[in-house]
């Protein structure tokens, strides 16, 4: 798990060449601090305020006099843009990516998907990426938001090739309500990119039908 952002210009609206612009930037720096789920930077000068996107979605404005925008969850595995501008004075925008892509992401399971049911249980399934070598093999684990740390899950089906492309977890209501759920895939030849999907426990729940 990549700990800190690929830094990468995406925009930037000055007009000025890099050297300038840089010199004038009001904004220098732009990291993510995973433990702390934020988008930080160094501020230059004043500015009235900050607005933060991801893959050009609005999410929210940055707090602490300007200093970072705090997000509920990161990305684990799928590589986003996150970008900031400002709302008044010269036009400006940067970005970067996160986390950093190791491996083939066409190699990583797909379709992840995951249902509470039978009241107590949480099932995921997925596929075998469509490119993934032929040793590959996958776990499942779900994830603390606050802490990071992992879990893994305990009970797995194999498909006919004897991958795991299946797994669940009894006793559901002894987990947080909102999680992160991630599949990891290992070979001896080839990283392996993970694929993970944030999860509000309530809003995957099939409920049984009324006897």
């Amino acid at each position: 798990m990549a700990l800190l952002g690929l830094a990468v210009l995406l925009t930037s609206a000055s007009g000025l060449p890099q050297s300038q612009e840089d010199h004038y930037s009001p904004i220098k720096n732009l990291r993510i601090e995973p433990v702390e789920r934020r988008l930080t930077w160094d501020l230059h000068g004043n500015v009235s305020e900050i607005m933060c996107f991801i893959n050009s979605k609005f999410i929210t404005k940055a707090v602490n006099q300007n200093r970072y925008c705090q997000f509920h969850v990161l990305p684990s595995c799928e590589v986003k843009n996150f970008s900031i501008s400002l709302t008044k004075g010269p036009p400006f925008l940067t970005g970067i990516q996160y986390p950093l892509q190791e491996g083939n992401p066409q190699a990583a399971a797909w379709g992840l998907d995951c249902q509470v049911h039978d009241v107590d249980v949480l099932t995921c399934s997925w596929e075998v990426g469509r490119e993934a070598p032929r040793d590959i093999q996958y776990h499942l684990y779900w994830q603390e938001l606050r802490t990071r740390r992992e879990y893994e899950c305990p009970n797995y089906e194999m498909d006919p090739r004897g991958k795991l492309v299946r797994c669940h977890f009894n006793d559901v209501s002894r987990l947080p309500k909102h999680l992160q759920i991630l599949v990891r895939g290992t070979s001896q030849g080839a990283r392996i990119p993970c694929s993970d999907r944030t999860v509000e426990l309530s809003e995957i729940e099939i409920l049984n039908p009324p006897n």
